[in-house]
């Protein structure tokens, strides 16, 4: 009957090779799947930036639209209603572009993330795909060796 390897150096790089092909299929794998779920939420987070940056820009669109009509039927009687709305306006029109900036900002940082994520998520993939071979050569290698020593010695 074949007894598992338990000592000299044959014995120690099947183990090994054993423990680290373990290692290449496990920690990989997850850290594979955390890369994933980040990019996917990296870009859910762009996508819905990009959706409300395109919100506040229609907003804005609108309000460049009131400020023409308000400046096609201006008139003496209306003028003091007309600067008041004016007034608000330039104030929210200042406020929605830096919140325009702003989400800009985020969406950029978001995209960032998602590359980074997805630059992790090859080099996990690549990791652990070194490992597993890796932890196979070296296994394979320690039994062979083990294999082929007289069976008084194994």
């Amino acid at each position: 009957m074949l007894a598992p390897p338990t000592d000299r150096l044959h014995k120690f790089l099947a183990i090994a090779g054993i423990a680290l092909f373990i290692v290449g299929v496990t920690v990989p794998l997850d850290r594979y799947d955390q890369a994933v779920r980040q990019f996917i939420e990296a870009k859910a987070k762009t996508l819905e930036v990009g959706n409300v940056q395109l919100r506040l820009s229609e907003v804005l669109d609108a309000y460049h639209a009131r400020s023409k009509q308000l400046d096609a039927a201006s008139s003496p009687e209306k003028s003091a209603a007309v600067a008041s709305e004016r007034a608000q306006f330039g104030t929210d029109v200042v406020k929605l572009q830096r919140e325009i900036a702003d989400l800009s900002v985020q969406a950029r940082k978001q995209f960032d993330l998602a590359e980074h994520a997805e630059r992790a998520r090859t080099l996990w993939l690549v990791l652990g795909a070194f490992c597993v071979i890796g932890g196979l050569a070296i296994a394979t290698l320690g039994f062979v060796m083990w294999w082929h020593q007289p069976p008084e010695q194994r």
